[in-house]
Parts: C-alpha cells; structure tokens; sequence
C-alpha cells in the first residue's frame, strides 16, 4: 500500500458525505501502514521556509557553542543533542549504531502544572527550554513553530476522531493540557560514509499519539531519507511532497486505538551516492503527546462489543515517561509498561491486524 496523501479541507469545509469520504481514507492508511500525507492541514507553510533557515543558521555554529545549549542534567530532553548522541534503535536492543544527526528539542513554553510530585510515575517536572539568543531569529521562530505546530495536531486529531468512529471533538478534552515536543533535525554531510548497520536515523516507532513531519527544502540539503516498514518487512520509501504534512501513528495512538491503527518501523536512510551524501538534510518534527493524566484506555469504537480491550489503561502520562526514559537511556521498569512483543524484536507485522491474504 502507498502512502497516501489526503486532503483535508473538504473534512472541514464539506458535505457530510465528504467528511465520511475523508474520515474512511484516514482509516486506512491508519489500518496499514500508519502513515499519511495531509494537504488542507492548516499549517502556515510560509513558516516552514523561515524554520528550516533558522535551524540551517544554528547547526553552522561551532559544536563548542551549540554544546552551551544541551540537556540540564540527566533524564531531561530539552536542548541540543549532538551527533550520535540519540540511540534510536535502543527499543530493539542497539547498543552501538548512534544517529547520524543533531539536533534541537524544546517542549511546551509553558508549565500545565499537571505534574504531580505524588504520583512522580506519571509525567515529568516542567524542563524550561534552552534556546540560544544566537542567531536572533531562532527562538521566536522556534516558538512559533510550536504554536503552529500544536493547533495543527489538534485539527487532525480531530480528523483521526471521525476516522475511529467517534465525534469529532473526542480526542480535545485529552489534548488541551499536552505535553508535545518539537524537534529540528539536522543530518550533516557523509563524506565518510557509515558504519554497517548505521543511519541517519535507526529503525524506530515513535512514542506519542501522532508525530507531524516537514522536510526541509533549501540550498545545499538533500531531500528524502525517511523510509517505512511495511507488514512485510519492505522498506517503502516516503518521500515528502512540498506543502503537505506527514503524519504517523505513534505507540501510545495504536494503543489507543486497540491495535486498530498500527504504528510503522520507519528510519533515514543513509544518502544513497556521493553526490547526496555530499550534502546535509534538515527535517522538523513534531511529536503529539497528550494530557498526562488523559485515560490511555480503549477508544471505545475500537473495542468489540463482548471483547476485552488488548491492554488495560492507565495514564497517559505513565506510558510517555517511561518511553520517553527509555529514549534517553534511564530505565525503570521499562518491562512492566511496555508490552512484551513490542520489545522482543523489531517486528513489522506487530500490532497489526494483517487480512487473511496478508499473512504468510
């Protein structure tokens, strides 16, 4: 199945027959591969020419300086990272392959205050952002970026809402106090190549509900990079198309759905010549967590009348914490929360409900 690119302004602007029409196309793609291009998403494309120049502008500095702007201490996750500081293969047991990339990660400007020191399972303490007054333009524009980024994930969610068989506005009330993080990539140069079983970025699934991706387009980067597994165990590549929106199924979202949705292994690949290699890429994310102490139980659409949801809930915010130590090399108790297929290998059929014909 290719990755389709859906357009979404007849879901808000249409008939009820168009939003059906929308809302059967969403759940395909998020029955098959858990990926989907958006156009009429609502993200100001205009922004992301002004993002990918401010990140190009960071990532020229000296490494000395981009240092001053890393993690304030162990276990936390914004600021600057890096080249091979990100293990993101360490969900399947990778000890050694480190990313071929930096980058710069910031988090809700400001504190929900839904942090509880009660319940220190659930969530984290608010982390301050750590962004550099140099170049000038980075900050704001990184802010904006956010801001964007944020009203744009609750559109679509409200998109994947209709698309699951619920209202529309279901997923809001889980979504107003999130804890999403935003994400500017860099992936330098390869002059030198890579090590075997090495990549820009290792074959991963992402933690959250949804993850919002915009390649970057400018002088001197390379384009394309980012491929997905399929059921199969085939790379398919996923190539950005300009003025879309890529959007992807997260862990804790095919949780939420019962294992209806799938979220797909995808990685970047390695520049495939000397003439891409020659140049960076530069990619923004952003990674949709919900409210820490949203319910992570069953959609309801999504459970079978006289069935057992797969996995019995808890906090939302239970589930990012651990995953997201885990990312960052803290572990505890990673066992009790992860579902023990999920761990045991990258498995590209897991959490799919694969069609007679598929299987085999």
């Amino acid at each position: 199945m290719a990755i389709p690119t859906i357009d979404l302004t007849p879901f808000f602007e249409g008939t009820a027959a168009d939003r059906e029409a929308i809302a059967r196309q969403v759940d395909e793609a998020g029955r098959h591969l858990g990926f989907m291009r958006f156009a009429g998403h609502g993200f100001p494309i205009d922004l992301t020419a002004k993002c990918v120049a401010a990140a190009q502008d960071f990532f020229a500095k000296p490494a000395s300086f981009k240092r001053r702007y890393g993690p304030a201490k162990e276990g936390d996750f914004n600021g600057y990272w890096g080249p091979e500081s990100e293990l993101s293969g360490a969900l399947f047991g990778s000890k050694t392959n480190f990313d071929l990339k930096e980058k710069f990660k910031i988090s809700r400007p400001t504190d929900t205050g839904e942090y509880d020191p009660a319940q220190p399972k659930i969530g984290w303490e608010y982390q301050p952002n750590r962004l550099p007054a140099d170049p000038a333009e980075f900050a704001p524009t990184f802010l904006g970026y956010y801001a964007a980024m944020e009203a744009t994930g609750k559109r679509v969610m409200r998109v994947m809402a209709a698309a699951l068989g619920m209202n529309a506005e279901w997923f809001d009330d889980k979504l107003d106090k999130q804890e999403s993080t935003a994400t500017w990539n860099h992936y330098p140069p390869q002059p030198q190549g890579a090590k075997e079983g090495q990549f820009r970025s290792s074959p991963h699934r992402d933690i959250g509900s949804i993850t919002i991706l915009i390649e970057g387009i400018g002088q001197g980067l390379a384009s394309g990079g980012l491929e997905i597994m399929d059921e199969h165990g085939k790379w398919l590549d996923a190539r950005y198309e300009p003025g879309t929106i890529m959007v992807n199924v997260g862990d804790l979202l095919r949780r939420w759905t019962n294992n209806r949705w799938t979220s797909s292994l995808h990685r970047v690949a390695n520049p495939p010549d000397a003439t891409s290699a020659a140049k960076g890429r530069v990619s923004l994310a952003f990674f949709q967590k919900p409210n820490f102490h949203a319910a992570l139980a069953a959609v309801p659409a999504c459970v079978t009348p006289g069935e057992a949801p797969v996995y019995p809930p808890m906090p939302a915010g239970e589930y990012m914490r651990y995953r997201m130590l885990h990312s960052v090399g803290v572990l505890e108790n990673v066992e009790s929360v992860f579902e023990p297929g999920l761990m045991a290998a990258p498995d590209p059929a897991y959490g799919r409900k694969l069609e007679p014909q598929q299987q085999a």
